[in-house]
């Protein structure tokens, strides 16, 4: 039997999507400010938190996650030029785009990148991207782009998906 206990963390007084650290000592968490999102983190515990991301010409953020090793964290912004996943040191420094033209960023154990881009169909397709040489892989699987963080990846050759095959017209699996 699961047995599940809470804390009162402290932080902003808006903030969603909470993700724990690799190592499990910080929390990035998507935090609003003046009614644009951006990535914050805090040390669990202590209530003090940092807000990463000071850009505001991006636009907004959706969806994040920490870096296999927990240097970083990518996360997506989509509403402006360049809409794409960017990355932001997990202790702080400036945000760099890592890929254009995706979304719902999805971090694997071996350092590559897992997330949705639109296909020639304009369908949401996921795709693997290895940051450290370009490498880019479209996968056939497409995105339900309602979902919030439709990808979670399990380990490096597994992941959760909410989707369908590429080729399906059923419904999500």
């Amino acid at each position: 039997a699961a047995e599940w206990t809470s804390a009162r963390l402290g932080g902003p007084s808006r903030a969603f999507r909470p993700r724990l650290s690799p190592d499990g000592h910080l929390l990035a968490f998507i935090s609003v400010n003046d009614g644009l999102t951006q990535i914050s983190v805090m040390k669990p515990g202590t209530g003090v938190w940092t807000e990463l991301t000071h850009n505001r010409s991006h636009g907004l953020t959706y969806a994040m996650s920490w870096s296999a090793d927990g240097s970083h964290i990518y996360f997506d912004r989509g509403t402006d030029s360049p809409a794409g996943i960017f990355s932001v040191p997990a202790l702080g420094g400036e945000e760099r785009l890592v890929i254009e033209n995706a979304q719902n960023p999805a971090s694997v154990p071996d350092g590559s990148l897992l997330f949705g881009r639109p296909n020639a169909d304009r369908k949401l397709q996921l795709h693997r991207f290895w940051p450290a040489t370009g490498k880019l892989e479209p996968l056939p699987v497409v995105l339900e782009s309602d979902a919030i963080a439709p990808v979670r990846a399990l380990d490096a050759t597994r992941a959760l998906v909410h989707g369908r095959g590429l080729s399906s017209s059923s419904e999500p699996n």
